[in-house]
């Protein structure tokens, strides 16, 4: 796959995901962030719970050497799994938050 497939398969997942919890966090919002230049993909969550200061990094996401880096998954999906529905093969992902020696 061309990185250009890449970024719109990374895109809509991060767009479905922060589309889906808009509700979910009352005075708390979604905001995708993305480097089109470096393509690093970031979804992070900023507001306020009560008195409390929200600035949170939940998805990290970048295409290095034409592959798909998951770099940080704070949810409760599968990147993985998702990707793999959108015809991205097992040898195009590398999970960056896994120690090198315990990547599949």
């Amino acid at each position: 796959m061309e990185i250009t497939t890449y970024h719109s398969i990374i895109q809509e997942l991060l767009e479905h995901y922060r589309n889906a919890r808009i509700s979910s966090y009352p005075g708390i919002e979604p905001r995708l962030v993305v480097d089109d230049k470096n393509y690093i993909y970031l979804l992070l969550y900023l507001g306020w719970d009560n008195k409390e200061r929200v600035h949170e990094c939940t998805i990290h996401i970048e295409i290095i050497d034409n592959k798909i880096w998951i770099q940080l998954n704070n949810t409760d999906i599968s990147i993985t799994d998702y990707l793999f529905s959108k015809g991205v093969s097992k040898d195009n992902i590398v999970l960056g938050m896994h120690h090198p020696e315990k990547r599949f």
